[in-house]
């Protein structure tokens, strides 16, 4: 992934915040934990969406990128065994 420092937009390739719990809270002052948070390329936070994480896992893009539960960061399958995700 890389910074693009000035560029607007997304490639694909730059490095995006993605929320893990996708019902919120979304902001710090409503109470976002940073534990919720990863640092993700924008096609893959793009390509999530709103599902959850394990509908994510079997979206075509997931299969075809072989992005699944052992191959994500620890805090995701951190977040994966917690009750947040199953909502």
């Amino acid at each position: 992934m890389k910074a693009y420092r000035g560029v607007l937009g997304c490639p694909g390739d730059k490095a995006t915040i993605e929320h893990l719990n996708r019902h919120g809270p979304f902001y710090w002052r409503d109470g976002l934990q940073e534990k919720h948070l990863v640092i993700v390329c924008s096609r893959c936070n793009a390509s999530r969406g709103r599902l959850r994480l394990a509908d994510w896992f079997e979206s075509p893009y997931c299969v075809d990128m072989k992005i699944m539960v052992s191959t994500v960061a620890a805090r995701v399958r951190q977040y994966i065994r917690s009750s947040s995700a199953k909502r």
